[in-house]
């Protein structure tokens, strides 16, 4: 049982560096391309979306911003923080011999600062949601539903997806 016990650790660490190398790769291929040709970068591009597609005044789009500001700072503490420990599971991991137990509570951090991304981005809509007259909120929804159907399940690699049908009855 100690064998088995012994082969699942080695899995699953292997499965995490193989995860976490992902994850530096994604942060960094994005980091690259958040400029886009007219020199603009992707936040702004995405407020001036939500001041358009929502028709917010001068005076919502304000308090959006703020309230946004708030919300991004979180996200790049994440970042932050998401980089560090990956800096340290890999260091953990040159080591001869790797504490499990350290690798095994960087782990859980990393998952305590995905679960925390996950908050940012309920708060970051629910601002919206906040700020949002009775049409603007129907717009709003309209708006969430479409990124509903923008590369559906995309995640998943089983053609028979039971989100995939979920996705498609929201209408």
């Amino acid at each position: 049982m100690k064998i088995v016990n012994t082969y699942i650790s080695k899995l699953n660490i292997v499965l995490l560096v193989a995860n976490i190398t992902i994850i530096g790769a994604f942060f960094i291929s994005n980091a690259q391309s958040k400029e886009d040709y007219k020199g603009l970068n992707y936040q702004t591009n995405t407020n001036e979306f939500i001041k358009k597609e929502l028709g917010f005044t001068d005076e919502q789009y304000e308090k959006y911003l703020e309230l946004n500001n708030k919300v991004m700072s979180g996200y790049k503490r994440n970042e932050e923080v998401t980089c560090q420990n990956h800096f340290q599971f890999l260091l953990e991991l040159a080591k001869d011999e790797p504490s499990l137990y350290k690798l095994d509570s960087i782990s859980r951090a990393s998952a305590r600062i995905y679960a925390g991304h996950k908050t940012y981005t309920a708060r970051h809509f629910l601002n919206i949601k906040s700020l949002c007259t009775p049409e603007q909120d129907k717009k709003l929804q309209q708006l969430i539903k479409e990124m509903l159907h923008i590369g559906t399940c995309g995640s998943c690699v089983d053609s028979a997806c039971v989100h995939e049908s979920d996705i498609k009855r929201i209408k």
